[in-house]
């Protein structure tokens, strides 16, 4: 389940729609909508206000994992995503 699909998950839980989550996240909503379809993919900080406005939280080592693979991206010159950073 990806970020999108959890937050989503949550937000039919609660019965919230995509406006209330973003005005709860401090958030526009189409900036919502752009997250939460997978057109964009969110910051540590928005993903924690996301997540913090649907009643969860980003568990410390995700974070850390997270923090390290976008360094060492960065150091290597791939994109975020590439496959050789996560496959590991």
């Amino acid at each position: 389940m990806n970020f999108a699909e959890i937050v989503s998950t949550r937000l039919k839980a609660l019965s919230m729609n995509q406006r209330q989550l973003a005005q709860r996240a401090g958030l526009t909503p189409m900036k919502v909508s752009r997250l939460l379809t997978g057109k964009e993919e969110p910051s540590l900080a928005v993903a924690e206000s996301l997540l913090k406005a649907v009643g969860g939280a980003l568990q410390p080592h995700l974070v850390d994992v997270v923090t390290y693979k976008t360094g060492l991206a960065h150091k290597k010159g791939l994109p975020v995503d590439s496959p050789e950073l996560w496959e590991q």
